[in-house]
């Protein structure tokens, strides 16, 4: 009776662990999926902060051809840096109008890290009087 008892004890802890286990290995993941959102939005919100960014510039000069901007840890309010990626191209058939080509990535240099790609139809310069955007 006893041997039947050290048993039963012996089986409960093992479903114990696996079930411990199984617990630990499912909030692991969990953390996992949650990071790579947070990554995502970040490089999404980055790339129209770029886009953005461009427009303001292409407003003041239709001579900007893009820049490569690295946004430092402490903007971020995080310890991962960025970069966005800032292409501008002319419109052939529109004097005024540029295409902008955005791409952000975050965290800057590391293997799991998030991108996000936006593209966009400029109009350069100040706008004639009286137009509105």
């Amino acid at each position: 009776r006893r041997g039947f008892l050290m048993v039963m004890a012996l089986v409960v802890l093992i479903i114990v662990a696996v079930l411990a286990g199984a617990f630990a290995v499912g909030l692991v993941n969990a953390r996992k999926r949650a990071v790579i959102a947070a990554r995502h939005a970040q490089a999404v919100l980055l790339a129209e902060s770029g886009e953005a960014r461009a427009r303001a510039k292409l407003a003041r000069s239709s001579d900007y051809e893009g820049e490569t901007w690295s946004v430092a840890a402490s903007e971020l309010g995080g310890i991962e840096g960025a970069e966005v990626i800032i292409r501008v191209e002319k419109v052939e058939a529109r004097a005024r109008a540029r295409r902008v080509f955005v791409r952000a990535e975050f965290p800057v240099g590391a293997t799991a890290r998030a991108r996000s790609s936006r593209q966009a139809e400029v109009e350069t310069g100040p706008r004639p009087e009286g137009v509105q955007p």
